[in-house]
């Protein structure tokens, strides 16, 4: 166990199934039945996996999410322990909502980067897609940005009919405030597997239309965490980057080598494989044969990734930590 193998890891750690919002390509319209506290690992346990990983593997990056993160209360206190763990790059994905009140203790607890799920400007449409206030993910933005945060990346899931129509504007206001637009293809994962299809925008298209309005340059690979990413600059001279997360269309499985632990203990290796492995009993009780039994899950989760893989994953995004 002592004998370090030579690959890094990165860690999302999903500390909550719940979420205030209803994104239609997540629940779908229905109230998903939400996990029992008493079935929801303790922070102490969740570490108990980031430790075992360290024995093996450099853990590159942990990065805490939901459902909303932020809805469960003393986040911040994991996000120490992390920093304790001498864990150098911890993010947050958060919608936002919940965001602006708290966001000096997550600085002072050592969080220094974020991402933000923000599919549309439009205050209406956000309402229709999420059932939530874009005034308050705005607010959350902006508390992230005088709080100095940095870098602060949107996360912005592109639906062909829905919102396509802003995916320049959106990359504008990256622009205009110095953070980072990420586009997302939209995965066949829980309800969306269901009109996936009338959806589906491809990484290639959306870079067509970013180019009708900006001067984009290709800048590599994004270290197996996307497709890519491509400096940008407008006409007013402006300039920064745009990432693309293009799972479907050109799949990065070869450079992956990110686990998600969710918040009832299973590990899964590959979103496009099974509903993933239990190991929450493990995490339960640290003993020193309960590592080994889950390093032999972390071997066999990063063992199913696999490009030629459908995705199989019932479970929504919610339930899986995004």
């Amino acid at each position: 166990m002592n004998q370090t193998v030579n690959s890094a890891v990165s860690l999302r750690l999903s500390v909550t199934d719940r979420c205030q919002l209803g994104c239609t390509y997540c629940v779908h319209g229905h109230e998903p039945e939400k996990l029992p506290q008493d079935r929801v690992l303790r922070f102490e346990q969740m570490m108990t996996l980031v430790r075992t990983l360290k024995e093996c593997f450099e853990v590159e990056k942990v990065h805490v999410t939901g459902g909303e993160p932020l809805l469960r209360r003393g986040t911040e206190n994991l996000i120490q322990m992390l920093r304790q763990e001498s864990i150098g790059d911890i993010a947050m994905t958060t919608n936002g909502q919940l965001l602006a009140p708290v966001v000096g203790r997550l600085r002072d607890s050592g969080l220094r980067r974020i991402n933000v799920s923000l599919d549309t400007l439009d205050g209406e449409k956000f309402a229709r897609l999420t059932g939530g206030r874009l005034d308050a993910t705005l607010d959350g933005i902006r508390s992230a940005i005088r709080a100095g945060m940095s870098p602060i990346k949107i996360n912005m899931v592109v639906l062909r009919g829905v919102n396509d129509g802003e995916i320049s504007p959106m990359a504008r206001f990256g622009l205009e405030n110095g953070l980072q637009v990420r586009f997302i293809e939209i995965m066949p994962i829980g309800p969306a597997a269901e009109w996936h299809r009338d959806l589906f925008m491809p990484s290639a298209e959306i870079r067509r239309e970013l180019a009708g309005h900006f001067t984009l340059t290709d800048a590599g690979r994004a270290g197996g965490e996307s497709a890519g990413v491509a400096d940008i600059r407008d006409a007013a001279g402006r300039s920064g980057q745009v990432g693309f997360i293009a799972s479907i269309s050109e799949p990065f499985c070869g450079q992956c080598r990110r686990l998600r632990l969710t918040c009832d203990g299973r590990l899964i290796g590959c979103l496009a494989c099974h509903d993933g492995i239990a190991i929450g009993e493990l995490l339960r009780k640290d003993t020193a044969e309960n590592r080994r039994f889950i390093m032999d899950a972390v071997r066999d989760a990063l063992g199913c990734k696999s490009a030629s893989r459908p995705f199989t994953q019932a479970r929504p995004m919610d339930k899986i930590g995004g």
